[in-house]
């Protein structure tokens, strides 16, 4: 049993087009977006469907994934485990969901990291 193809492109396509901001957590984010970097100059990034920043869902395989490079400021070498989703609504934010970061897993000495396009989250 399970859901049909339309259907899980219906849900991805709601979630994708709900998010309004990208993480970095410094380890597992669990259900509720715990773990947030936190130094530096560290702040969310702006991310879009509008704006490019995902690509087009993938129904059999329940992904998203992010469609551009996205930049992050901490402090040095902070560690970059997993990305998360979230949507604003006034008055503050709303966890969505995420997924570990693969490849490179730190900010840089100088504070940057980038979170590289073609980033992956899954509905399961």
């Amino acid at each position: 049993m399970g859901f049909s193809v339309d259907a899980r492109n219906g849900m991805l396509g709601q979630v994708r087009g709900r998010i309004t901001h990208l993480s970095i957590h410094t380890a597992d984010p669990g259900a509720n977006g715990a773990n947030e970097v936190s130094s530096g100059s560290y702040a969310r990034v702006a991310a879009s469907v509008g704006a490019g920043d995902f690509t087009a869902v993938d129904a059999a395989s329940f992904e998203i994934d992010t469609g551009k490079d996205k930049a992050f400021v901490a402090a040095a070498n902070e560690d970059a485990h997993s990305f998360g989703a979230w949507v604003f609504d006034d008055p503050g934010y709303t966890w969505l969901g995420g997924g570990a970061i693969t490849g490179d897993n730190n900010f840089n000495a100088e504070g940057d990291f980038i979170l590289k396009a073609g980033t992956s989250f899954s509905l399961t």
